[in-house]
């Protein structure tokens, strides 16, 4: 190591712009202190390049920067949740150094400016169908599966849309992307194991149909409603055009058949008339819906054949008998029951 005080400053040959190291002299002063170059007669450096030169680094700055940033990428301590929910802690509220601060117009414009358009770097691309996307997509299904995500959707009266009406134009949109969308296999699948689970539509009881299952109830046998029908029996009787009643034992289809709905062709007490004996119709005559009685009749002998093709029993009572003959409603209930075993 040389000392130097020439009048002209020195200069490091490798890097002009690094100063030499400072010593400190015994009156105070500082003096500047540089190195020879090994090699070239009068050239002069500065510490840190006389050290590499001496004892050239096993890595490139470029090398030493890739395996830094790797060993800091598998070993970050950032990663860890205690250090997480630390950092979390120190920048949220007050503790954010932006807390309360907001960017200008000026400044949200220049940001804008910077990724709108051309200028943003996935402009034109579409990500729907890349490997990118069905590599996020896997990654959020097996996440689900592991049970790593939590749906914390709102439903119900806790929506904040509850009871809002949608808005039209997004209605039609809707029903516009649905419109010939093709299903999957296994959308068709779920859709056919929902249909076999899905309960005939539940509808209010009326008199009649509360005194037959107080009739039923009275004789003490095990029976179903419209709203807990098994789901088999549910998936067996769609399609035919109707809805039983009561499911009785499991096996006997009872229907609380209405006199004028089905057109009862005897003479009976009205239940809705405060029992006014009434004529029995005629199979000519018209019922609600335009039909006529024998073209009713002839629709229930037919859902009566495809229900004991099924190997159930149908039964049908009139609401007339059901209201003032309770004795005649019980005995074909009970030769019903009588005939299962």
């Amino acid at each position: 190591m040389n000392n130097f005080n020439s009048k002209k400053p020195l200069e490091c040959y490798i890097d002009s712009t690094h100063k030499p190291y400072s010593r400190k002299k015994k009156d105070g002063g500082y003096r500047s202190c540089w190195f020879n170059h090994p090699d070239i007669p009068g050239a002069k450096l500065c510490g840190l390049c006389y050290q590499k030169l001496k004892n050239p680094p096993k890595y490139t700055d470029e090398e030493r920067k890739k395996i830094r940033s790797k060993r800091f990428t598998e070993n970050n301590p950032a990663k860890l949740p205690k250090v997480r929910a630390s950092i979390r802690r120190r920048q949220m509220g007050l503790g954010n150094s932006f807390a309360g601060r907001t960017h200008s117009e000026e400044t949200r414009k220049i940001q804008k400016e910077k990724v709108s358009g051309p200028k943003n770097s996935n402009y034109g691309i579409t990500r729907k169908g890349t490997e990118s996307a069905e590599k996020q997509s896997l990654t959020m299904i097996k996440k689900n599966t592991r049970g790593e995500i939590i749906h914390n959707q709102l439903k119900g009266p806790d929506h904040p849309n509850f009871g809002n009406k949608r808005a039209p134009e997004i209605g039609r949109k809707i029903s516009k992307a649905l419109t010939d969308k093709p299903k999957s296999d296994k959308h068709k699948k779920n859709l056919a194991i929902a249909a076999v689970n899905q309960l005939p539509p539940k509808k209010s009881d009326n008199d009649n149909e509360k005194r037959c299952e107080k009739l039923l109830q009275d004789m003490g046998v095990e029976y179903f409603k419209q709203d807990n029908f098994p789901p088999l029996f549910s998936l067996q009787i769609r399609g035919m055009g109707t809805r039983p009643d009561f499911l009785v034992m499991g096996k006997i289809v009872l229907f609380a058949d209405g006199d004028y709905v089905h057109g009862n062709s005897n003479d009976h007490k009205d239940p809705y008339k405060k029992g006014k004996i009434t004529k029995g119709y005629d199979l000519s005559k018209k019922l609600r819906g335009g039909i006529t009685v024998k073209e009713k009749h002839e629709k229930d002998n037919a859902i009566n054949t495809k229900l004991s093709n099924f190997g159930f029993i149908p039964l049908r009572l009139w609401d007339s008998d059901i209201a003032y003959d309770n004795k005649k409603c019980i005995k074909k209930i009970q030769h019903a029951i009588d005939s299962l075993t």
